[in-house]
């Protein structure tokens, strides 16, 4: 039988190797991390994404609105992760969803460096949040308007896990 002193020294020592050896997220070293160039697919990547229903239009200061667009990315699993690639969003009137439409505004977004890219994720949401300015007057007025609708349309253009281009589409009308 081991003493009372003893088994809580071994119960101390177990602990803090156990520490020891977790990192909180975020901690991993700058030069340990991967360069643009080495981030591919791999198994985890961006099979899917869907406009958040968080997007709205929000009217800042004097005649100032922006889309904050929220985007959520699945693997092939469904869980949330973390993508690099080029955003393309667009502004659209008229038409139902996946119908036509009037392209009225388009945006590009470039979210294959990764410092950028992790400066538009949002943890607390676990989806990237984007702003994007200088909407079309009808677009605000619509988002003032009882009952007024605006689409959003996302393309992101990512690498699948065999290193092709994925291209990930999804539509969201959002609605007052």
């Amino acid at each position: 039988m081991i003493s009372q002193p003893r088994t809580a020294l071994v119960i101390v020592a177990a602990a803090c190797l156990l520490i020891g050896g977790c990192a909180r997220p975020g901690s991993m070293p700058k030069a340990s991390m991967p360069a643009a160039g080495q981030l591919t697919g791999g198994a985890f990547a961006p099979a899917s994404m869907r406009v958040y229903p968080l997007t709205h239009i929000e009217q800042g200061g004097e005649d100032e609105a922006r889309l904050v667009l929220h985007l959520e990315l699945r693997d092939a699993w469904g869980d949330t992760v973390k993508g690099i690639g080029n955003l393309q969003v667009q502004l659209l009137r008229g038409g139902n969803l996946g119908g036509g439409g009037r392209d009225e505004r388009m945006w590009e977004v470039d979210m294959r460096d990764p410092e950028a890219n992790a400066l538009y994720y949002d943890p607390a949401t676990r989806t990237y949040r984007v702003q994007l300015r200088d909407l079309p007057a009808w677009a605000v007025a619509q988002s003032q308007a009882r009952n007024g609708q605006v689409r959003v349309l996302a393309v992101l253009t990512t690498l699948a896990p065999d290193g092709s281009e994925r291209f990930l589409r999804d539509e969201y009308t959002i609605r007052n």
